[in-house]
């Protein structure tokens, strides 16, 4: 997880880089100077620059989003609570289905029939 910095570190830093673009010259030079390290300079710059462009974005990071599929095109109750759905982009399984179930309809009807 990444640290928050303090307020004072954070401003201390917006008016280093502030002095830095005013000056001109090489970033390292400027560091060296400053007493703090090329990376932290980079790295600070980074950071800033991001906070910016979230600011002026003004949206969120992430957003909220509601998948809903699409209602079954079969849905079938067996006793038991045992129910089976299909939906539309499964039309071969479809067929399978309804072929069974007229399948073991038959043989229900046949077997009440022979009782």
């Amino acid at each position: 997880m990444a640290r928050r910095s303090s307020p004072s570190t954070q401003a201390a830093w917006e008016q280093r880089l502030a002095r830095f673009a005013a000056a001109g010259g090489s970033a390292a030079d400027f560091c060296a100077a400053e007493g703090v390290s090329l990376a932290s300079f980079y790295a600070w710059r980074r950071k800033l620059e991001l906070a910016r462009r979230r600011e002026r974005r003004g949206a969120p990071a992430f957003q909220q989003l509601v998948v809903q599929a699409p209602p079954p095109v079969l849905a079938v109750r067996f006793p038991g609570d045992v129910h089976l759905e299909v939906a539309e982009r499964d039309v071969a399984l479809l067929s399978v289905v309804i072929r069974e179930l007229v399948r073991a309809a038959r043989g229900a009807t046949e077997r009440d029939a022979a009782c």
